[in-house]
């Protein structure tokens, strides 16, 4: 095989292990590629290469997925906030009220990539549901462990 040449068969397999349309071994059945051929093109440079770009563009398509929906899903947070169900509320309070926090881990040093728009300003209602469950969640007792929090 030429240095930086993959052929269809190691493309397919590439292709056909990020899109998860079908499983490791039929995969692998389905192109005739026996695992330890796989393991050896792991070693390739070119194959890891195009392996580790594809890897990338995947993560970047995602993204791109996540963030033309983002708006759309604050506004369904913000709306709960005026649920009935209290409970309901008060989480969509705390994942509100959680949001800056997790965007500015995920931002590391790269904190003017983006351009800056001006904050909107939330209904005093918002505020006052806000605050309000900020207030319950520090008052409330520890629960007991679960085994999903675990």
């Amino acid at each position: 095989m030429n240095a930086g040449k993959l052929t269809t068969k190691q493309l397919a397999i590439i292709d056909g292990l990020l899109t998860g349309k079908i499983k490791q071994e039929k995969l692998f059945k389905k192109y005739k590629v026996k695992k330890s051929i796989y393991y050896k093109w792991l070693n390739e440079p070119a194959f890891k290469q195009a392996f580790t770009r594809r890897i990338e563009w995947t993560k970047f398509q995602s993204q791109l997925l996540i963030l033309r929906y983002i708006s759309v899903a604050a506004a369904k947070l913000i709306a709960l906030t005026e649920s009935k169900s209290e409970e309901t509320a008060r989480k969509a309070c705390l994942d509100i009220l959680s949001l800056p926090m997790s965007f500015a881990e995920n931002k590391g040093d790269k904190e003017n990539d983006l351009p800056q728009e001006e904050d909107e300003e939330i209904s005093q209602a918002t505020a006052e549901k806000l605050l309000e469950a900020l207030a319950c969640e520090e008052k409330k007792e520890p629960e007991k462990e679960t085994i999903e929090s675990i």
